[in-house]
């Protein structure tokens, strides 16, 4: 129940904000089978987008992790091995783009052998790419905190090119992918320009999901 009324929560926001049109989209696996999944997959919530895994293995998997005690299902990449990135491949150009993660692996931030001690510069980053066909139109990083929840956003808002691709990975300071797994889940994204006021909502249904689970985690 509580993960049906985060994802009516989100859903409605994104709605309100974009006139009730059917311009925004909202996935939270919850109404997914657990399986492992091809290359390709899309989920129930959504035919818009479909995912795949860009590295050797084709780890992709629906079920709960358990990250944070749980926040339901998410998408699983793995294997940690590997360099894995998540590809999310649109049927229609979006214009904005935001993502819950998470990972289990406390050890994830590192420093670099600079005999300095950590800094902003030496941690590995949470990396959201976006493209225009094969064009690179921006990266978004996020420090990730290591904390073994999922309670983390990242989020991208067009300027100007929509995008009909998106990564996601955990990559070093140089954006090159590490070997760690990868899981995401609240993803929401809007097919049409969005109103100014929705900006801040984007931020914000983020925001309710990271509330809904430490209220949940709580209780």
């Amino acid at each position: 129940m509580a993960n049906h009324r985060k994802a009516l929560c989100f859903l409605g926001i994104a709605c309100l904000l974009t006139g009730g049109a059917q311009a925004a989209e909202f996935i939270d696996f919850e109404s997914d089978p657990a399986a492992a999944l091809p290359n390709g997959s899309a989920s129930v919530d959504s035919p818009l987008v479909t995912f795949s895994n860009l590295s050797p293995g084709n780890g992709l998997e629906i079920f709960n992790s358990g990250l944070g005690d749980t926040i339901g299902q998410s998408l699983v990449v793995f294997p940690e091995s590997t360099g894995v990135t998540l590809q999310m491949d649109f049927s229609v150009p979006i214009y904005s783009l935001n993502l819950m993660f998470g990972n289990d692996d406390t050890g994830l931030l590192v420093t670099l052998d600079d005999g300095v001690g950590l800094t902003a510069g030496d941690l590995d980053l949470a990396v959201l790419n976006l493209f225009d066909g094969a064009t690179l139109l921006e990266s978004i990083t996020v420090t990730p905190n290591a904390n073994t929840l999922m309670d983390q956003t990242i989020s991208w808002i067009h300027s100007g090119t929509p995008a009909n691709r998106a990564e996601f990975y955990y990559g070093d300071n140089n954006l090159n992918p590490i070997d760690l797994i990868e899981t995401v889940d609240n993803i929401s994204f809007t097919t049409t320009v969005p109103e100014p006021s929705t900006y801040a909502a984007i931020a914000f249904a983020g925001a309710v999901g990271v509330w809904s689970w430490r209220r949940r985690r709580k209780g």
